[in-house]
């Protein structure tokens, strides 16, 4: 099945996707007839330019919203604009002209200079492409959020014009509880007074009894984080409960590791703003951890000094959002410390082994039990999932890394595939499906389906000589894990869902990672097949000069690409001796 997907892929791609590109270009960079009404408040979601806007936006993470009302002159508004940034808020107000589709910057008297509003699939947005000495193009909407494909299309937008990656702006929003200053200048220097607040201890600490998740670690040594979390991704929880002893508290933390779980108890003092382990007369002893501001309402931000110093985030929940998470960042920025590592969300500690950290060599223990983990994760499945219906190609890896990245980044395409049965057992058509660039195509292949196993049949139902695609095994409940043994292995990740979760994604990369396979691409999820433009392969015969630029635009991250995988070969075993010299360095602790 896969070696015929392929050849429908590329033979259908190469003939007219890349004029279907062309005309997508055409169409997302076409100005609209006529804008919306404009009055009211829109958020700036991101930008993109003609220059690099990364290091400022980085910088600065700011959140931007304008808010624009109709003066009594037709067509001439007036826009106030408010920039929050690490808790500062600078205010501005204009006025402009606005006609159609165009936006000229000073009301009663039009500049040359007009901004432009350009076509935009998401219904509450409005695109503007502005035209200075560095061109900019601007996403606005009415929420302060938009969707993954919303976003996906103005990158499109951006791409087309061959101008940088949007960079997304903060989604905090918050204008109301912030110090007001006049201008960046201010900002920029009132940054290190940013890090003085993030840094300071707190005055007073919450109540610490209950459960507690650790979300992400930094530390002042850069390997200790990534090594931890590439080789266990572990999940952490605390508990915490009081003593009798004023101040004095007990936690259990427990860690799940591949399905192996252990936990370990011990007791601390906790006054005002600070941690230390006490001894068995319950006298503090050895290096605070100290509790520092979050604006998150529900975590802990800790800080502690030993051999290798460590900045924790734990919450009441088991995620934080972006905001939170890039408050976390900033803080270990200020530190001048590692970007954090976000840890495993799957906090399950009931249904897994055990194994005791202190009396089990982890070096042995650990890697075995990762082993186990792969024997687990690449075992056929005894039986699979009822295959009737429609599935989602959500990703794919494959023994060599080029054809499956080259494929996804040129190309961008979302795939899905509907199985009915026939008349005879076990036999079922696959209709495969294909959109590339707003242009679709099908395929329809015969297959036999048993126990874990599909094999592609012929006409008279006799399965070829080749091997068949197998099922693994997936904790996913709607999903299906499949392998392919040829010159070109693949692997594929088919769910009943557009998408799946982190977690979910998290064990098929494991499982590919089992097979020293590469890390798998993640395709396209607009799945929308009935209102495509024109099939793949027609009007094979139209212009395609404005589509070679943006071909060559797309193709231009194919350096990137190779780089990508020669290095992930090339680095393997690198890396894998730096995690056992530094997990040797860990034992001497």
């Amino acid at each position: 099945m896969m070696k015929t997907l392929c050849v429908a892929v590329v033979v259908l791609s190469l003939t007219s996707v890349c004029q279907s590109a062309s005309l997508a270009c055409e169409k997302l960079l076409k100005p609209v007839d006529k804008g919306p009404d404009l009055s009211g408040r829109w958020y700036l979601i991101a930008v993109s330019s003609d220059i690099c806007l990364a290091p400022l936006v980085y910088a600065l993470w700011p959140s931007i919203a304008v808010n624009i009302t109709s003066k009594e002159t037709p067509n001439n508004y007036d826009v106030d604009l408010k920039l929050s940034t690490y808790g500062y808020c600078i205010n501005g107000s204009g006025n402009f002209y606005y006609g159609n589709n165009t936006i000229f910057e000073f009301a009663d008297a039009p500049t040359d200079e007009p901004n432009v509003l350009l076509q935009s699939g998401c219904p509450d947005c409005v695109v503007m492409r502005r035209n200075e000495t560095s061109e900019h193009l601007l996403l606005f909407s009415r929420r302060q959020n938009v969707s993954a494909d919303e976003l996906k299309e103005f990158e499109t937008q951006a791409d087309c014009l061959g101008w940088y990656k949007p960079e997304v702006l903060n989604s905090g929003h918050e204008y109301e509880n912030c110090t007001v200053v006049d201008d960046i200048i201010e900002v920029c220097q009132s940054a290190s007074l940013a890090c003085e607040r993030l840094l300071k201890p707190v005055d007073k600490g919450p109540d610490l009894s209950g459960r507690w998740y650790l979300i992400a670690m930094s530390s002042d040594i850069c390997l200790v984080p990534g090594l931890i979390n590439s080789l266990f991704l572990p999940s952490i929880a605390v508990d915490i409960t009081s003593k009798e002893t004023p101040n004095i508290y007990q936690y259990d933390f427990k860690i799940n590791m591949y399905g192996y779980c252990t936990n370990e108890s011990d007791s601390f003092f906790y006054g005002n703003n600070a941690m230390f382990n006490v001894d068995s007369n319950n006298a503090a002893t050895g290096e605070p951890e100290v509790l520092l501001q979050s604006g998150c309402p529900d975590c802990v931000v800790t800080k502690g000094n030993d051999i290798v110093d460590t900045l924790m985030l734990y919450s009441r929940r088991k995620t934080v959002t972006a905001a939170e998470l890039k408050e976390f960042e900033t803080q270990a920025d200020c530190l001048g410390w590692v970007k954090p590592e976000v840890l495993n969300s799957d906090y399950e500690y009931e249904n897994c082994k055990s194994f005791d950290i202190d009396s089990v060599d982890i070096e042995t223990s650990v890697c075995q039990s990762a082993s186990l983990a792969c024997e687990r994760l690449l075992k056929p499945v005894d039986k699979g999932p009822d295959l009737p219906g429609r599935w989602y190609l959500v990703a794919m890896s494959s023994n060599a890394c080029l054809p499956a990245a080259i494929f996804n980044t040129v190309f961008w395409p979302s795939i899905a595939a509907d199985f009915t049965s026939k008349g005879t057992p076990n036999i079922y058509d696959g209709n495969i499906k294909i959109k590339m660039y707003g242009r679709c195509d099908n395929k329809t292949v015969s297959l036999f389906y048993g126990n874990n196993t599909i094999l592609e049949v012929d006409s008279n139902n006799t399965s070829s000589s080749e091997p068949g695609l197998l099922l693994l095994q997936s904790s996913c409940p709607d999903c299906l894990v499949i392998k392919e043994d040829a010159y070109i292995s693949t692997f594929l990740l088919l769910s009943r869902r557009k998408t799946v979760t982190s977690a979910e994604l998290k064990e098929f990369a494991t499982q590919a990672d089992c097979l020293g396979w590469y890390k798998p691409e993640v395709f396209n999820s607009d799945h929308e097949y009935e209102n495509c433009t024109a099939r793949l392969g027609n009007n094979i015969d139209e212009d395609t000069s404005e589509l070679s630029g943006t071909m060559f635009e797309r193709l231009k991250n194919i350096y990137t690409v190779s780089f990508n995988c020669l290095s992930e070969k090339f680095l393997y075993y690198p890396n894998v001796a730096l995690g056992w010299a530094q997990q040797k360095w860990a034992s001497l602790w």
